[in-house]
């Protein structure tokens, strides 16, 4: 066998040695397990990540890890299989994603949101999204999510309106004066919910068809004194007062922010002396239904959010694990609550 001098023999301790003859080299070299604890036969070349051909003495400013058992053929096997293994996330089956500021903000994805889902749902473990936002259709967050890369499924998402209209039904409110934009009318209206006070566009006004059973109030960029008024008088005539949420601010694009369904419940609220019932997070509802459809428990569950007072309050109240993400609303983790700049951190749980 030739041995080429740039290949010198493996020494009894996974080093090298200089000066024996090539019979030597052969005798040492065939049936000897290397460091990486891989057989060596006479055809093997050696290890050459990281060592010194001659000394076999670390060079300087290379880096252990699997890289240094690279050969002249590329990449070994097992470095190839860590680089493209999915995330372990040991002891969690399910992941149940906010949307605003934690996977999107406006129309840009936050950091390394998509490659994120993406080895979540290779590694085979179920992805689920809620929202606060009432404005918005489920069909709607599923276009927007495949707008910056994230593959989704209307049946996968669950808004704060769905909710609603939910609860509303079984509770017997069969019909409800919104204050809210038109994807909220629209919403309670498939979901068997009337609408008093608003035509098919889903427009709203002061002005009602009929008695409502209920007042729901959500985020309303259309919101007026008239609609105050209207909201005020129908609660303190007996209607139910529900709340898609309290969300102070919505997040939009380049860090801005923008005035949420929180201040229009707090109005009405005030004006009706009577506080709503919430529909959305913090209340564990939503978090809950995906339990329900599932069938995984809460303690094999996670849930993440860019709030502490409703994403990851939900989730506590639903007994399940939460991770925050700080690309959102908050810029800082409390004590005790486990937290990551963006999405990837939750790979590295």
């Amino acid at each position: 066998m030739r041995h080429d001098a740039a290949d010198p023999p493996f020494a009894e301790g996974g080093g090298f040695e200089e000066g024996p003859s090539r019979s030597v080299v052969r005798q040492r070299r065939v049936g000897r397990t290397n460091r990486a604890g891989l057989r060596v036969d006479g055809r093997s070349r050696g290890l050459r990540g990281g060592r010194d051909a001659r000394s076999g003495a670390r060079r300087e400013g290379e880096e252990r890890g699997p890289g240094q058992f690279a050969s002249r053929w590329g990449t070994p096997f097992w470095d190839r299989r860590l680089r493209s293994s999915p995330p372990v996330l040991m002891g969690i089956d399910l992941l149940v994603f906010d949307l605003d500021g934690t996977v999107y903000r406006g129309t840009e994805p936050t950091p390394h949101a998509a490659e994120t889902l993406a080895r979540l749902r290779r590694s085979g473990r179920r992805v689920r999204f809620v929202t606060n936002n009432s404005a918005i259709l489920a069909e709607e967050v599923v276009e927007r999510l495949r707008g910056v890369g994230i593959e989704a499924e209307e049946a996968e998402v669950l808004t704060s309106a769905q909710v609603a209209a939910e609860y509303a039904l079984t509770e017997g409110l069969r019909s409800a004066f919104v204050v809210g934009d038109p994807g909220l009318c629209h919403t309670l209206r498939r979901g068997g919910i009337g609408v008093v006070n608003a035509g098919e566009p889903g427009d709203v006004s002061d002005l009602s068809e009929g008695t409502p059973d209920c007042v729901i109030a959500g985020i309303c960029r259309t919101f007026s004194y008239e609609l105050l008024d209207g909201a005020m008088q129908w609660i303190r005539s007996g209607a139910r007062f529900l709340a898609t949420n309290r969300d102070a601010t919505y997040p939009l694009e380049q860090g801005r922010l923008q005035p949420g369904a929180g201040p229009v419940v707090a109005a009405i609220e005030a004006a009706s002396e009577t506080s709503p019932t919430t529909m959305g997070k913090p209340e564990p509802r939503m978090v809950e239904r995906f339990l329900r459809e599932t069938g995984i428990p809460a303690e094999r569950t996670l849930v993440i959010g860019d709030r502490v007072d409703t994403d990851i309050e939900s989730g506590l109240r639903a007994g399940c694990q939460v991770h925050l993400v700080l690309c959102g609303v908050t810029s800082s983790a409390p004590e005790g609550v486990p937290a990551s700049p963006d999405l990837r951190g939750i790979l590295a749980r």
